[in-house]
């Protein structure tokens, strides 16, 4: 929008004759997700929330499910926590019983259900920042059988975007 104004009074300036035909939108909705940059944050749509925290709500319920339905339900739950992935780690347990199940129809035990309701209440409060520096520490790690390794580093704002201009996303199914 700055950008826009400005150019808007560097033609003025000139002379140029122009037009706006479209004004861009502080708040709008793509691919399941709400850009609200007057707020700078993104969230999940509210029709996809909903339908994903009432649609847990029932699988919870319904105490059992095939490893198969509980593979669409973990790609719905990748996409909604894709915004805050430190939200995935609620689903450990559930991704075991997805593979263990496989085509066969599996009960839930009280675990499992508390799974599934902390997932529905955490999808209706995952944001991402859209404003917040990349942090000056950096981690990478490594396990063995034997071990573990963690080590960290500082690096500056710029070779941190650096290193991450690819936006590479790892998909969990």
């Amino acid at each position: 929008v700055e950008c826009l104004g400005a150019l808007e009074a560097e033609l003025q300036e000139r002379g140029y004759a122009y037009r706006v035909e479209v004004r861009g939108a502080a708040d709008f909705e793509a691919i399941g997700l709400r850009f609200r940059l007057d707020a700078r944050t993104i969230t999940n749509k509210s029709s996809r929330t909903w339908r994903f925290y009432y649609a847990t709500h029932q699988l919870a319920d319904q105490g059992e499910a095939s490893g198969e339905i509980l593979g669409v339900w973990l790609g719905h739950a990748v996409h909604i926590f894709g915004l805050e992935s430190s939200a995935l780690s609620v689903l450990s347990h559930l991704y075991r019983l997805r593979v263990a199940a496989g085509p066969r129809v599996a009960a839930f035990s009280e675990h499992y259900i508390g799974e599934l309701r902390v997932a529905a209440a955490a999808a209706l409060v995952v944001e991402c920042p859209l404003g917040l520096e990349p942090a000056k520490l950096g981690y990478v790690s490594d396990a063995s059988l034997k071990g573990f390794a963690l080590l960290s580093t500082r690096f500056s704002v710029a070779e941190s975007r650096a290193l991450t201009a690819a936006r590479e996303r790892w998909r969990f199914i």
